[in-house]
């Protein structure tokens, strides 16, 4: 049934003229009158073959659209971009689950993926990683690939994971002989990749209690742990450098970085790091759209929130 509404929804003259202004190069449609579930499927309508941006009242609308839009759309299709907590001015360290949601998008936007992102205002001023270091870090590993043990082992270092005897959550991996169990920031499960020599034999996800394997897998993708990684600290400006040295907290987390190590928090090193930084926005395609359902008094409270975060921006 709620097929169907979709069906006639993106038949109405709405969504007609949407595409007549996107096709004549209109860059803002202002669209009156869309009451309820109505935006929501005005998302789902447009993402047929590009990417829409669904922006949210707050991360509770957040939620709330995501589990309707995955009632008429490939629930697969719907990603959600968690924005950072703020404590009094102070970004509070992502967790592990705003990670790889947020992972999970970037990867589909840069894959130029149709699909519909939905965040809060404060997700969209936030900063994330540019997506040119987030494509040159990219890794897709696929069966009967010729692959060196030893370099996958430095890119996995070098995306941000940390080296354990068994992975137990995300951003671990470890390493028995020619096996490599990872649990990177895009799966729901662990996955061991199983070389022969220097070729890729299988890939399987599995279960890490009981690391039994549940799927056989024809590739996977690698994507940072973390949306600031060590090289993105290195050979710094001298200017720069000595903004990150007048604040403990970062100064720590700039030095443990500088090791090699990926700390929590280390997204908050992004305010100083413009050669890495972006914004969701900038790692949209040119084709894709963005469907505003956010009242004007959240964005200007998302802007004094991130004033006071970023302000080094």
């Amino acid at each position: 049934m709620l097929q169907d509404l979709l069906k006639l929804f993106r038949e109405t003259r709405i969504v007609d003229g949407i595409q007549i202004a996107v096709d004549a190069g209109h860059s803002r449609i202002p669209v009156a009158g869309l009451q309820g579930s109505a935006p929501r499927l005005l998302a789902a309508s447009l993402a047929a073959d590009r990417p829409v941006l669904f922006l949210a009242e707050d991360e509770e609308a957040v939620r709330s659209a995501a589990q309707d839009l995955s009632t008429v759309m490939d629930p697969e299709r719907v990603l959600t971009y968690p924005g950072p907590d703020v404590l009094e001015g102070e970004i509070l360290p992502l967790g592990w689950y705003e990670i790889s949601h947020r992972m999970r998008v970037l990867d589909a936007l840069n894959s130029r993926r149709s699909c519909v992102v939905i965040a809060s205002p404060l997700a969209l001023l936030a900063p994330t990683m540019a997506p040119e270091p987030f494509r040159k870090h990219r890794l897709t590993v696929k069966v009967g690939d010729e692959l060196d043990r030893d370099m996958l082992i430095d890119r996995l270092d070098q995306l941000g994971h940390a080296r354990l005897p068994k992975v137990d959550t995300m951003g671990e991996y470890s390493v028995r002989g020619g096996i490599l169990d990872v649990y990177g920031s895009l799966s729901t499960r662990p996955f061991r990749i199983e070389l022969f020599g220097d070729s890729v034999e299988s890939i399987r996800s599995f279960d890490p209690a009981t690391q039994r394997s549940v799927k056989e897998m024809r590739r996977a993708t690698l994507v940072p742990v973390r949306e600031v990684l060590p090289d993105a600290v290195q050979d710094l400006p001298e200017e720069i450098e000595a903004a990150l040295e007048k604040e403990e907290k970062a100064a720590g987390l700039y030095q443990t970085l500088r090791g090699g190590k990926v700390p929590k928090g280390a997204e908050s090193l992004l305010r100083f790091l413009p050669q890495v930084r972006a914004r969701l926005t900038d790692h949209l395609a040119a084709t894709a759209l963005m469907v505003d359902n956010c009242s004007h008094l959240a964005m200007d409270q998302a802007r004094v929130m991130a004033d006071k975060a970023y302000d080094d921006e």
